[in-house]
């Protein structure tokens, strides 16, 4: 090795090392008394003082006391005083503190442990590195020191300097609202360097994201990361920078938005050494855009949509997807009783979603919406009370967004989150934005709703509406317009209402018509038009101008109704209200004794339990049964003769009937109409009642013999068997395959034409003379026919006589007669509620259902009733109301039970049938409907077969 390519840690110790073989030769040469040195050794010394003192770094040797023995032109040069005065000075003594104590230390240290020091100082502005050698003796301590000093002081400048400017460079970026990075551009998995905004981006900090080998494939989205990977090693092929937007998520789940750019940064060869770019955090503006962009598809969307619930539930999924919540749920107000109803939820569960289907206006989450404004806070800190469903829920952050229209709250969007216990800021504004498209949109479907209604109904009335511009021109007619005129609905647009007129009003009438609607005022009267057929008609009308919000006159309305046949049925009429004030007689007074007799039977049941077996009380009061059920059937029988009561069908057979009616219209028809009567149907069982087929069979006969008064004539009547199978054309569209029993009326009178056969079965159509009929016959027979779910043709011409043939279904199963009442009487011990009125039935009903083994709770008050069941509801297994009470009735009171507890079973008693049919009971919910008074026993199997019978849904 050359002497220049040794290094100087190389040269001071080899210098050490020269001076301790030199201070041997000295000893040794003391010893031999000579001064001889070996030639080798000292050009080998010549050598190395020279390249020390050649070296620019000051080199001296000094003993354990700080005395120099040597030391080289360079730290003279640095000290300005002449070489040979350093040699045997002592060193501290030109130093000054606190250099002094500094160096000593280090000194004394190299002494005393015999291992190199090294060290820096600084002395009048010069900045030096101290090396100390140990150099050790014969003795094997050490003797001497070897001190190497090199300036560092530009170094220490540029350090300095280095320092300001990374400072300034730290500041500029950490200054910046981005993140700047280096990451490994082979893999880009790691960051090399990160800068302190990554935590306020992604909430973790420069270490963490350095110290995590996976830091940036772990944060990319899962959607964004094959398109973001691609588009890094696009950058490292093209060398294109890379500009994009993509997704990142935080630990917590959070997705950030980041718009990165950054490029590749290679050596001198063109090598890829890795990626460096700057992170803008853009999660608000892509909010933002993304909520401007929910707003107009929203907004778009809702436009086409014609149902509202639908367009709420796409409400409700474009707020939680703006606002990355994941369940809400949109409930209305419902107008009358202003109660929130759920129309649309998501994410929620079944359980919890049943159990706040609706919140009545004085609960507290009601109370919430009325407010008005929106409230966001975490679910447990709402004060509303918790059942269990609602706490397993598990729900944590919570916002209650009202939703309103002009000022009105109309509803109110509810959002939650399970692992959020705040609702954060662009979620709020993300809500209350879609909450007031909701409100638009809600009352938009509202109005729409409320204009087809009113579309629909104004179609749909039976008046006829007309709608003219100012001059009278047709711009509008509904359906009865057109009924009523015969004109088709393109007929009347643009038709001059003028030309209805019939004539039969004066010009006089028409003028002061025109001059009161076109002063604003409303006209109401009578007049006669004219149809399309030249056939006059009486109108009622009232006709009212349209005015706009400037209060001019844009259009006259006008609303007409056809009285013609009104005018003539109110003669007919007076007749009707006749009977009809016998029928309400006889239903109100039906109905008191009925609870009369209910109380009667009852007590008289109980007596009858509590009288010794073969006694005379016994066999009395068994008389009194008799005479009070003998009572309730009289009853029945007075409402079957008002049609007050529900006709009781069982299977009949027909010839019986036929014959014994045949016996009866023979007795008053004259002697011009011969009869014949055949019957030859083998099995003649129908589900019917005699005194229906009496009716029918004598309408038709006594309408055959009116055909035949002048003339005379045979009237034919036959029973036969016919059956329709899948295959066969029956001659009547309601006539289903299966087995009938024909009954036929045949005369050989006047007939009848096309136009009169359409209409024989509408309500007072008649052929006869004025006074000889009403109408109603066959109107009667069709309406017959059509309850025993049968069919009725006619075939007539006229001059030839007419056909009516009545098809009945057969009974091909009888049906199982009512059960003999032998047999234990069925009891339980299910909980009851009875509802009366009439304190008797209630006394008899406690009495009579405890026996059957039930606890009873009975009550004449129909609202304490209410009152009882809503303290303990599930306490119930049944309740009995009566249909006629005071304050409330036995719908009112059924309606209130079944909206605290839709399953509890009911039965409806009553003692008039004219108030509610038994099918409008059964829509109800009502189990089982029964006619006052029953039995106990009758009472007691319908009970069973209440509580035994389970609803199918």
């Amino acid at each position: 090795m050359n002497d220049e390519d040794k290094t100087k840690d190389q040269l001071v110790g080899e210098v050490i090392e020269l001076r301790g073989r030199i201070q041997e030769l000295e000893r040794q040469l003391q010893c031999q008394g000579t001064a001889r040195r070996p030639r080798q050794e000292s050009g080998e010394q010549e050598i190395c003082l020279t390249v020390l003192n050649a070296t620019e770094d000051a080199v001296f040797f000094m003993d354990t006391q700080g005395r120099i023995v040597f030391v080289n032109e360079t730290l003279a040069q640095w000290l300005h005083v002449p070489h040979e005065s350093l040699l045997g000075a002592n060193l501290f003594d030109a130093i000054p503190e606190p250099c002094k104590t500094v160096r000593k230390t280090y000194v004394d240290k190299a002494v005393l442990t015999g291992e190199v020091q090294r060290f820096e100082d600084e002395r009048e502005g010069r900045w030096l590195e101290h090396r100390v050698y140990p150099i050790v003796g014969p003795d094997n301590t050490v003797s001497h020191l070897a001190v190497y000093a090199i300036d560092i002081t530009k170094q220490k400048l540029l350090e300095v300097e280095l320092r300001q400017s990374e400072a300034k460079y730290r500041a500029l970026i950490e200054g910046i609202p981005a993140v700047t990075y280096m990451a490994d551009v082979d893999t880009y998995t790691s960051a090399l360097y990160v800068s302190p905004q990554i935590q306020a981006i992604l909430g973790l900090s420069e270490e963490e994201a350095k110290a995590d080998p996976e830091f940036w494939h772990r944060r990319l989205h899962p959607d964004d990361r094959e398109f973001t990977l691609a588009k890094i090693g696009e950058a490292q092929e093209t060398g294109a920078p890379l500009v994009g937007e993509y997704r990142m998520v935080k630990d917590d789940g959070q997705v950030v938005w980041v718009h990165d750019e950054a490029h590749v940064v290679r050596d001198d060869t063109g090598r890829p050494l890795c990626l460096q770019g700057v992170m803008f955090d853009i999660t608000e503006r892509r909010r933002m855009e993304d909520l401007a962009s929910a707003h107009r598809d929203l907004a778009m969307a809702l436009t086409e949509m014609t149902q509202l619930d639908h367009a709420m539930a796409l409400c409700l999924d474009t707020a939680l997807d703006a606002a990355d919540m994941d369940c809400g749920a949109v409930y209305l107000v419902e107008e009358k009783s202003g109660d929130l109803h759920l129309v649309s939820w998501r994410g929620l569960s079944p359980e919890f979603v049943n159990a706040v289907r609706f919140y009545p206006p004085d609960s507290p989450n009601a109370r919430l919406v009325q407010r008005g404004e929106p409230v966001y806070k975490p679910y447990g800190a709402l004060n509303i009370p918790l059942d269990d469903v609602r706490r397993r829920e598990g729900l944590r952050g919570l916002g209650i967004i009202p939703i309103q229209h002009q000022g009105r709250v109309i509803g109110c969007l509810n959002v939650g989150s399970h692992r959020m216990d705040e609702v954060p800021q662009y979620a709020r504004t993300a809500f209350e934005t879609i909450g007031a498209q909701m409100g638009t949109a809600i009352r938009r479907f509202q109005a729409e709703r409320e204009r087809l209604r009113l579309t629909r109904a104004v179609e749909e009335v039976a008046d006829a509406v007309v709608i003219t511009s100012l001059d009278g021109t047709i711009e509008y007619g509904n359906h009865a317009l057109s009924s009523i005129t015969g004109y088709a609905p393109d007929e009347l647009i643009g038709k001059d209402i003028r030309s209805f007129r019939s004539g039969k009003q004066d010009d006089l009438f028409y003028e002061e018509l025109w001059a009161k609607i076109a002063g604003g005022q409303t006209w109401t009267g009578r007049y006669q038009n004219r149809k399309k057929s030249g056939e006059t008609f009486e109108c009622e009308a009232t006709i009212s101008p349209v005015i706009d919000d400037r209060g001019r006159i844009v259009n006259y309305i006008g609303i007409a109704r056809d009285i013609t046949q009104e005018l003539k049925f109110e003669e007919r009429l007076r007749q009707s209200e006749k009977m009809d004030a016998i029928g309400n007689l006889a239903g109100g007074i039906a109905h008191d004794f009925n609870n009369i007799l209910a109380a009667i039977i009852g007590f008289t049941e109980l007596s009858i339990d509590d009288a010794p077996e073969g006694s005379l009380i016994k066999r009395n009061m068994t008389n009194v049964l008799k005479a009070g059920i003998r009572g309730r059937d009289l009853v029945k029988l007075i409402l079957s003769f008002s049609r007050k009561s529900d006709v009781k069908r069982a299977p009949l057979r027909l010839a019986p009937v036929v014959e014994e009616t045949f016996k009866l219209l023979r007795a008053t028809t004259p002697s011009t109409v011969a009869m014949e009567l055949q019957t030859h149907a083998t099995s003649d069982e129908v589900l019917a009642d005699s005194t229906e087929i009496s009716q029918l069979l004598m309408n038709l006969g006594a309408n055959a013999v009116y055909a035949m008064r002048e003339q005379g004539g045979l009237l034919e009547i036959a029973l036969h068997d016919i059956e329709f199978n899948p295959d066969s054309h029956p001659p009547h569209q309601d006539l289903a395959p299966g087995a009938y029993i024909e009954l036929s009326v045949k005369d050989t009178g006047c007939g009848m034409d096309a136009t009169t056969k359409h209409k024989i079965f509408e309500p007072f159509f008649t052929t006869k003379e004025r006074g000889q009929g009403t109408g109603l016959g066959l109107a009667v027979v069709h309406g017959i026919v059509q309850s025993l779910q049968g069919a009725i043709t006619v075939s007539s011409e006229p001059g030839r006589g007419s056909t009516f043939t009545v098809f009945l279904p057969k009974v091909v199963h009888k049906q199982k007669v009512q059960a003999e009442m032998v047999g234990e009487i069925p009891g339980g011990k299910e909980c009851i509620l009875f509802v009366d009125d009439e304190e008797p039935l209630v006394e008899a009903a406690r009495e009579m259902l405890g026996r059957l083994g039930y606890e009873v709770v009975a009550t004449t008050d129909s609202t304490q009733a209410l009152d009882i069941f809503s303290g303990e509801p599930h306490r119930f297994h049944l309740v009995i109301t009566d249909y006629t009470m005071p304050d409330m009735t036995g719908v009112g009171l059924t309606k209130d039970l079944m909206r605290i507890r839709p399953d509890i079973p009911i039965i409806l008693c009553t003692g008039y049938t004219e108030m509610i049919s038994r099918d409008e009971a059964r829509a109800m919910g009502i189990r089982e409907f029964v006619m006052k008074p029953l039995v106990k026993r009758e009472m007691a199997e319908t009970i069973r077969r209440v509580l035994d019978t389970k609803i199918l849904s």
